[in-house]
């Protein structure tokens, strides 16, 4: 199964998640990630495909300098690189023919192979769901009884790479729109005002693209229509939200909360559980839980109000005394180097190592042997115990030169 997304350095820790959900949902099933930036660390791209290579799927980083969407409407929010997914077949490999595009702030919670192995109709080459604001004035608005609408969100679309280069539709296809009009929205705008002669079709607008936000609106609407909501993929856009929630709907930005009754945040627990599962979850509840403390009105959101007491209690978790003790215990007299020391386990791994009176004879922010300075290598060389605390890491070992650091995951079986 082929996955494109769009990311950048800042979005890249979201993608884990959405990642994570899709191997979750598909025991024994293959995926090529494909993953088109402007702008990536490397760092980010090798700890992404080490993670991805461990699950036994493929990762592509395909880079686009996006120099030709520079007439198109873009903001600080909204970056030129969400432009990608209205010419992918001029970016991705020319021997694929079908692929299927996410955002990344989107969880999947059950299996797309139905979506995936949808029949394309003829000289269509976009398919895709109604949602958020397509949704709204679909059902306020126009108050029909059919579910026919071709004016898709683009957060989630089964994109026919074959159909798109025998149409021979370019970057100028696009463009000739902004001859006769002024650009209100963004890369969704051009793609259905521009591809409405048969190019796009739709799937069932509550399995594959459940906006969350809008719940009480979908609810109205399923009841008075008699039907179901699968909400296979539920997507968090960012201001679908009721005033109750203010603004904020993604869901890095509320910290786990707690079960309730409250549909929205029952959605928003549902990202939750997949991010538990991701490898860097500790990074996303941290950040949640900054999020909360720095926010200058904290009523804009209901929180779990146990947050500080949930993240504290899982750093004693992940490192607790038992465990602690006995390898102390073990290594007492040996010295130690500790890698990634910024990151949150290593503060504490730290702290209690410093309790204990170990020697700790180098702190380094690099993740691995090979990163660290000629000097730091030559301090790490003499150390008895190299620790690596980068938890989202997915390696338990790291060799460079003849020296061999160990992963903190290991050293306390996390």
């Amino acid at each position: 199964m082929n996955i494109m997304m769009i990311i950048d350095s800042k979005f890249s820790k979201y993608a884990y998640v959405l990642v994570t959900s899709l191997i979750i949902n598909h025991f024994n099933q293959k995926f090529n990630f494909y993953f088109v930036y402007r702008e990536l660390k490397e760092e980010i791209i090798k700890d992404l495909s080490m993670f991805i290579n461990s699950k036994g799927s493929k990762a592509y980083f395909v880079y686009h300098d996006c120099v030709e969407f520079e007439c198109f409407k873009v903001t600080k929010r909204y970056p030129s690189e969400l432009y990608c997914k209205i010419i992918p077949h001029m970016i991705l490999p020319n021997d694929l023919d079908r692929i299927l595009f996410m955002d990344v702030d989107m969880v999947v919670d059950g299996s797309l192979k139905e979506a995936y192995d949808t029949k394309f109709p003829e000289n269509c080459c976009f398919i895709g769901c109604r949602g958020g604001n397509a949704f709204r004035n679909y059902y306020i608005e126009k108050k029909k009884d059919s579910v026919e609408c071709y004016y898709i969100n683009s957060g989630f679309m089964l994109i026919n790479l074959k159909e798109l280069r025998n149409t021979n539709v370019t970057i100028d296809t696009y463009k000739k729109y902004l001859e006769n009009h002024i650009q209100t929205r963004l890369e969704e705008e051009l793609l259905n005002y521009t591809l409405c002669n048969g190019e796009i079709s739709y799937f069932y607008p509550f399995d594959y693209n459940y906006n969350v936000g809008f719940d009480t609106l979908y609810k109205e609407y399923t009841d008075e229509m008699n039907i179901s909501m699968k909400k296979i993929v539920r997507h968090y856009m960012e201001f679908g939200a009721t005033s109750k929630y203010g603004k904020f709907i993604k869901p890095w930005h509320y910290a786990y909360p707690e079960e309730s009754d409250d549909i929205f945040l029952e959605n928003i627990r549902v990202w939750w559980r997949y991010a538990e599962k991701s490898p860097n979850f500790l990074e996303l509840y941290a950040e949640a839980y900054n999020f909360k403390n720095n926010i200058n009105n904290s009523n804009l959101l209901l929180w779990n109000t146990n947050a500080k007491n949930f993240y504290e209690k899982l750093c004693y978790d992940q490192i607790n005394e038992n465990r602690f003790n006995k390898f102390i215990e073990k290594n007492k007299n040996k010295s130690f180097v500790v890698l990634k020391c910024n990151d949150s386990v290593a503060k504490y791994f730290i702290e209690k190592l410093k309790t204990v009176n170990i020697n700790i004879v180098l702190k380094s922010s690099k993740r691995l042997l090979k990163e660290l300075s000629s000097q730091e290598f030559e301090t790490a060389k003499k150390a008895d115990i190299i620790v690596m605390c980068c938890v989202h890491t997915p390696v338990d070992y790291d060799e460079f030169n003849g020296v061999k650091s160990i992963n903190i995951n290991k050293i306390f079986d996390l």
